[in-house]
């Protein structure tokens, strides 16, 4: 039952370090005494979950009945109720989780579905003891919703980070030409001359224009020099469009 297949990209690889952590805070807030404190400090880490991986947190089922058996296999010999310990071995062993229980998910959603079972275990002896308790189902979704946010905010924000970065070392022009044919354009457009409105005699270029600079212009520098934030400045914008 081992999932031989299991993906290994580095978000995985990277959830898998972060499962490791939640279960050594789960290790300790299980040794807490008091029924109520632990079932608050269970329900407060899916929230602290769900701050780094809101898509993969798994629904509270309501009852302890209702959550999924992990099927025989030799890792387990027998159906086993989905606690924090049978995840432990799952993780451990590199289980196949949707072979296992026929529930498809990752690592982070098997871990809070076993944290869930675990509360609900929690309240049930607790309504038996007739202490009330909070429930934390709205406090959770309510850090989906934010870590959601945050996330696609700053996907954004990377998003226009890469489109500026790309805008940056565009080139003005993707002309295919070789360097002696735009070299004698440069040339020709550097000997044209005429008289603006104030009767000066001004040229094609704001501008003196170096050969460097204009075949950077026409098909992007070609190395990560200032030439990629070069901009030529046309004292003749007609021309500039023409061209």
């Amino acid at each position: 039952m081992k999932n031989e297949y299991k993906e290994t990209s580095p978000e995985m690889l990277a959830m898998r370090e972060s499962v490791t952590y939640y279960m050594q805070l789960t290790d300790y807030i299980m040794q807490e005494p008091s029924l109520l404190n632990r079932h608050d400090k269970l329900c407060r880490l899916i929230i602290t979950i769900a701050e780094d991986y809101p898509d993969s947190i798994a629904e509270n089922r309501g009852k302890v009945l209702r959550f999924p058996k992990v099927m025989a296999g030799p890792t387990f010999g027998g159906k086993q109720e989905p606690e924090f310990e049978v995840f432990v071995t799952m993780f451990s062993n590199n289980v196949n989780y949707e072979t296992s229980t026929g529930v498809i998910g990752d690592d982070v959603f098997f871990l809070t579905l076993s944290l869930w079972y675990e509360i609900c275990r929690l309240r049930d002896l607790l309504r038996i003891d007739g202490i009330k308790f909070h429930r934390y189902e709205k406090d959770v979704n309510a850090a989906i919703l934010e870590a959601r946010t945050r996330k696609a905010q700053e996907a954004l924000l990377q998003e226009q980070q890469r489109r500026e970065h790309e805008i940056e070392l565009l080139p003005h022009f993707r002309v295919q030409r070789s360097d002696e044919e735009l070299l004698a354009i440069l040339k020709g457009l550097q000997e044209v001359e005429w008289r603006n409105r104030n009767s000066r005699r001004v040229g094609v270029f704001a501008d003196e224009v170096t050969e460097e600079e204009w075949l950077a212009a026409m098909r992007g520098p070609r190395d990560d020099s200032e030439l990629k934030r070069k901009k030529i400045a046309w004292e003749a914008k007609y021309v500039c469009k023409s061209f």
